[in-house]
This record gives C-alpha cells, structure tokens and sequence, in this order.
C-alpha cells in the first residue's frame, strides 16, 4: 500500500526567483495505490517400482489486482503570502490526474520424471490473462519441455557392476 501527500511552497518574498515575479508558487501532489496478491499451489511427489521411478507436479494459480491514483496541481499568485496552500493561489497552472487498475491472473503447471536419477524429463506449461495486453490477446502460454541425461549414475553404477 502506498499513500504519500508533497506540499512545495515558493515564497513570493524571495526576490530574483520566479516564485517572486509570479506573486508565489505552491504544488501538491497526490498518490495513493494497492496491490494484491493471492498465490495458491499444491505439490504432489509419488515413487514406484522400488524407487526406480520418481513423478512430482505442482500446480497452482496467482491472481493480482493493482491500483493506483495520481493528482498533481499547481497554483500561481498567492493572495496573501501567508495563505500557502493551492487553493489560496488565483491562477491554477498545472493540473493532472491519472488512475489506472490491471490484473493479472495465472495458471502453472510443472511435472519432473526421473528413471533411476539418471534420466530426467521436465515440462511446464504457465497461461496469463492480463488487462494489460492487448485487447485481441488477453491471454498468453508459455510452455517448456527438457530432458537431461546424469552421466555420474551410470558411470557409478558401471564400476559398482565391475566390482562384484
């Protein structure tokens, strides 16, 4: 959560500046936001055949939602020096505000096979819909495969054969 208030004042009785020349300057700004985030996943581990195989997958979803708020203004002409904030000013110079809001929502997925500890296979597959992508394509998916080959347990087991 994030909430923060700026108050600048320029005195118009500091002459050679051009607070001075502009009867006095006074900005306020404004910006408050929040973030949410909700994250779930469950993991599920198995082996069979006396340990030879191994299978673990996880699966979860995240959701975020996001807002944030920005006004900015800034005044000129102070009526009396005193008086500091912007709506004593008489002429407003600058003005601005912004909102915006996303979310994002995932889905994941992960599973790894290992034979022996000695091949291993991995895929995963990830989606997102985010109100940040274009309209036509709200949702991207993002998949990966690998396999990989551990040569220290055949190497192990080849000596551990020749031994006996």
């Amino acid at each position: 959560m994030l909430d923060v208030k700026e108050t600048q004042f320029e005195s118009p009785d500091i002459s050679g500046t051009y607070a001075a020349s502009a009867g006095g300057v006074v900005k306020r700004s404004y910006s408050a936001g929040n973030r949410y985030v909700f994250d779930n996943f469950f993991s599920w581990d198995r082996t069979w055949d006396g340990r030879h195989h191994a299978l673990t997958a996880t699966a979860g979803n995240s959701i975020e939602y996001t807002n944030n708020d920005l006004n900015f203004i800034r005044g000129e002409g102070l009526a009396d020096p005193k008086l500091t904030e912007v709506r004593n000013t008489t002429i407003p110079t600058v003005f601005d505000g912004t909102e915006s809001r996303s979310t994002l929502v995932s889905f994941f997925g992960r599973a790894n096979y290992s034979l022996n500890d000695t091949y291993l296979l991995s895929g995963s597959l990830r989606t997102d819909g985010s109100s940040r992508f274009g309209p036509d394509s709200r949702w991207g998916v993002f998949p990966a495969v690998s396999g990989a080959w551990v040569m220290t347990g055949i190497c192990s087991r080849s000596q551990a054969g020749s031994m006996n």
